[in-house]
């Protein structure tokens, strides 16, 4: 009996030990398999290509059916964010509740929508791991590139300043008539338990 109740504290402590870090690789998972589902409805909302006149055969029955579509309970991302001096690429989620932080950026509502004027504001954790969701947004300057593409079309932003607030500083959240801003937001410092303050990039919008 003894030796049982020593085995089940042992296995007890390392599932303890090991959690994080199994909620982090599933939560990566999640990030993965929400960053297909955005291509999947990406690529069937893009228009036909033009074969040249070619009629495009339908497959068979039998070919439909061995490609079943792929199960996903998670909510349908509105655009995937990339920022490639970080190495960063997140699915985008409408609203900012904690099941959509925890493997994605969320749209703050209402405010701008992406690509409208005025400000458009994403949030996502600071994540202890590192390059996992926000965790290097610190190392930002101004003139890097952010670049957000919706089912429809790509943003292109260039930052112009990253600074630190106050968690109850609302101002990062203003625009000026004729704006087109995107404010990224995460928890400053990194490894601080219940931060007080922001890290907050803020970047505008490359007319073409």
């Amino acid at each position: 009996m003894k030796k049982l109740l020593a085995v089940l504290l042992v296995i007890a402590g390392l599932c303890i030990a090991f959690y994080p870090r199994l909620q982090d690789l599933y939560n990566d998972y999640r990030t993965r398999r929400s960053l297909e589902l955005f291509e999947e409805v990406r690529e069937k909302s893009l228009p036909p290509v033009d074969s040249g006149g070619a009629a495009e055969e339908p497959l068979p029955a039998e070919a439909e059916d061995e490609a079943p579509e792929k199960s996903y309970s998670g909510p349908t991302p509105i655009a995937v964010l990339e920022i490639e001096k970080i190495d960063l690429k997140l699915p985008v989620l409408q609203g900012t509740s904690d099941y959509n932080l925890r493997f994605g950026a969320g749209l703050m509502e209402d405010l701008a929508g992406i690509g409208e004027p005025g400000n458009t504001v994403l949030t996502a954790h600071r994540a202890h791991t590192y390059g996992r969701l926000f965790n290097r947004l610190d190392k930002l300057e101004a003139g890097d590139i952010i670049v957000i593409t919706t089912t429809e079309e790509s943003f292109s932003y260039k930052v112009e300043q990253t600074h630190i607030v106050e968690a109850t500083d609302t101002s990062v959240l203003a625009s000026e008539p004729g704006d087109y801003l995107l404010t990224l937001i995460t928890c400053h410092p990194l490894y601080k338990r219940n931060p007080s303050q922001r890290l907050v990039v803020q970047a505008r919008l490359q007319q073409n």
